[in-house]
């Protein structure tokens, strides 16, 4: 759906460009909005919010053991507080399971078809590389399921 290489160490401060982009690539975003624990970003939360979409982050882990990482904390806003009780939901367990072992699978095809490191220098050309193994990933991925639609309507008809 989107793609942005950047040289940040961390993906903190990236969700909410990458929201910005899909949002002008397709003219809209579903309210909910899975991501990482890497993206976790309370002012990107708060944007998102703003914007009527629901972030779906898993919470980073406490330095307080002892306390509920779901209980709203002082000085967070309504927005924060309901992000932290939303991710510490049964919904919200069934949901971010199956969605990290999409996206590191993406990350593991890359990785095996070649994608270890750029053999490229700059940012621009670094981007272009990486929206051809998208390209490619995109392709492989819809022909699979196409051949899997393909078996599934043989074997019912």
């Amino acid at each position: 759906m989107g793609v942005e290489l950047c040289n940040h160490g961390s993906d903190s401060g990236l969700m909410q460009p990458m929201h910005q982009q899909l949002q002008q690539r397709y003219a809209r975003i579903a309210p909910p909005w899975l991501a990482d624990g890497g993206y976790v970003n309370l002012a990107d939360i708060e944007a998102l919010d703003r914007q009527g979409t629901q972030a779906w982050v898993p919470l980073p882990a406490s330095r307080k053991p002892a306390s509920d990482p779901h209980a709203p904390k002082r000085g967070d806003s309504p927005a924060i507080a309901q992000w932290r009780a939303r991710m510490g939901t049964p919904q919200a367990a069934s949901i971010d399971k199956p969605h990290a072992s999409r996206v590191e699978c993406v990350n593991a095809q890359l990785r095996r078809r070649g994608l270890l490191r750029f053999n490229v220098c700059g940012l621009l050309k670094a981007q272009a590389v990486l929206l051809w193994h998208a390209l490619a990933h995109n392709l492989q991925r819809m022909l699979s399921l196409q051949a899997a639609a393909a078996t599934t309507a043989a074997a019912a008809g």
